[in-house]
């Protein structure tokens, strides 16, 4: 349905299917396969330099949404459930132009967690200067939580505000 917005450069599609612990209104959970977005929905926008997907109730990312978005810059991934796939995902791995990551509010249900350790991929975020995780809750700040942020040269701006560190 996107194919034919080649000019696109920034495309917002959040909220479309809320958390429910954020929504002010009666709200019903969306499904865990929900929203269904096809492996290619992004790839035709190859000028997309924002895209939003805040606010979505995603579970896992998939690294094919990501594929030909070389001119991406901002990407919002805040208000999902991806506390597991950031701990795991290789989405990150063709996002080398991207400035800021917003995942923020990440976070299982009633949960906190004892450390946060990020996947691998987002060591090759090379161009990354704002990384926003707060409100993901984990307890325990490490150098090996940071561990793949190290190699980020261009790297400004980390914010863990909310997030119950006591360690």
């Amino acid at each position: 349905d996107l194919a034919n917005l080649t000019a696109l450069r920034v495309l917002d599609v959040g909220g479309n299917c809320r958390r429910c612990d954020h929504a002010r209104n009666p709200c019903r959970e969306c499904p865990k396969d929900h929203p269904k977005l096809h492996s290619d929905t992004f790839s035709h926008l190859s000028r997309l330099e924002g895209l939003v997907l805040k606010d979505s109730s995603l579970y896992n990312l998939d690294t094919r949404w990501f594929r030909g978005l070389d001119r991406l810059q901002v990407l919002d991934l805040s208000e999902n459930f991806l506390y597991d796939c950031i701990t795991k995902t290789t989405a990150f791995q063709g996002l080398a132009r991207l400035r800021s990551l917003n995942l923020s509010f990440n976070y299982h249900k009633k949960v906190s967690f004892a450390h946060l350790h990020l996947a691998p991929s987002f060591g090759h975020l090379r161009s990354l200067k704002e990384l926003d995780m707060h409100g993901i809750f984990f307890r325990s700040l490490s150098e090996t939580t940071l561990q793949p942020l190290v190699q980020l040269p261009m790297l400004q701006t980390l914010r863990l505000q909310m997030n119950f560190i006591n360690q």
